[in-house]
């Protein structure tokens, strides 16, 4: 289904036929090498495919062909140390739609709308870190495939970033939809209809549709503030029962706020966020189970080609009853991370990153702790 739908928003947009677009494609790409200590191989970053950004090789392609000054496809392809290469995004973009300034479209296999994070993650020299942000990727124990119950989500809470299970958003499975954005002076905007919940890319299968806004302000040029929220069926069509339920009718709802400071040497991002998961109430009795998660990220340039950088990540979830316990409980094991790294620019296109990731469970910052320590070379080409 995706592939036909990029095939014809390519057409649509008026590209030509696609030998004479792969022709005249522009292609570049970044290659990252890196070596890895301590806990060598912690589950804590991986993603549904095997793809991790720990990894020892990951090299990603950036093909894009402007048809004119307001046309234009973007694509990304990624191949993660021995995956297939595969397909990450394929986009057409508008600019100036129907002749009105400040009125843009995006349509086919899309970066999350959502938020700051995705206008981040693609651009080589954007990430000061290796890791990707707790509320991007990683996975809390709400089933995709099956409807929760109390007891379920309580046994595999213990579970480490398991496949199968629902993350707040995924940065690393782009979702088919259509966005129309831009900018209104210092306001920002962007209203998107995605096939997919951003918790669970693949609930495309399903007959729902996600619906997602955003709105921002820009105090300076450096200086953002704004609020995203998104709905959407999360649960994939293998979950339906016999009941008069759909799986159409349970939303997954994703709201919060997202901010970025940048002064002089001196760079500062975050996003904070509540997602909600509804669930039939005769499997989940309270219908439904909510999450809270966020990130502080900044990163300070000093002495012309060096820079130090720290993120701090944090997951915490509801109470909800443990048949098991007889009490009150979070569904989930909360989480912290803290990761900070010191880089430094050989070149325009070359950085090299000496990261420390440390993940807690228990709020203790023991020693027992999974941690990686990572040093990292990133080029761009």
């Amino acid at each position: 289904m995706r592939r036909l739908a990029i095939l014809l928003l390519i057409i649509l947009a008026g590209l030509a036929p696609l030998s004479h677009l792969c022709a005249q494609l522009t292609w570049s790409g970044d290659v990252a090498v890196l070596v890895k200590g301590l806990d060598r191989h912690l589950a804590e970053n991986q993603n549904f495919r095997g793809d991790d950004p720990f990894n020892e090789i990951r090299l990603r392609l950036f093909p894009r062909h402007w048809v004119n000054d307001r046309i234009a496809f973007f694509g990304e392809l990624l191949y993660d140390n021995g995956t297939a290469l595969r397909v990450n995004g394929a986009y057409v973009v508008i600019n100036s739609l129907l002749e009105y300034q400040g009125v843009n479209l995006k349509a086919g296999l899309i970066p999350s709308p959502f938020g700051n994070y995705s206008l981040r993650s693609t651009y080589f020299n954007l990430n000061p870190l290796i890791g990707v942000p707790l509320m991007w990727h990683y996975k809390t124990p709400m089933p995709t495939a099956m409807y929760p119950t109390n007891t379920g989500l309580h046994e595999e809470k213990e579970k480490i970033n398991a496949e199968g299970y629902a993350p707040i958003g995924y940065d690393a499975c782009w979702d088919t939809g259509v966005e129309l954005f831009g900018d209104l002076g210092r306001l920002e905007y962007s209203l998107a209809l995605t096939d997919g919940a951003m918790s669970s890319p693949r609930a495309g299968d399903n007959e729902g549709r996600q619906l997602i806004a955003r709105l921002g302000f820009n105090f300076t040029a450096g200086s953002r503030l704004g609020f995203s929220v998104a709905r959407g069926p999360h649960f994939l069509p293998s979950a339906a029962t016999n009941d008069d339920k759909r799986v159409e009718d349970f939303q997954a709802t994703v709201a919060g706020i997202y901010a970025q400071y940048i002064v002089n040497h001196l760079q500062l991002y975050g996003e904070l966020v509540r997602s909600t998961w509804e669930a039939p109430t005769a499997y989940l009795a309270e219908g439904q189970a909510h999450a809270d998660a966020g990130y502080l990220e900044g990163r300070y340039d000093f002495l012309v080609r060096w820079y130090l950088a720290a993120r701090l990540d944090f997951i915490t979830y509801s109470l909800i009853d443990n048949p098991a316990a007889g009490k009150d409980e979070p569904w989930g094991d909360d989480l912290r991370r803290l990761e900070t790294g010191l880089g430094y620019r050989l070149s325009r296109e070359a950085i090299v990153k000496l990261v420390y990731q440390k993940n807690d469970y228990r709020h203790g910052w023991r020693s027992a702790d999974p941690e990686v320590l990572a040093l990292q070379l990133h080029l761009a080409f």
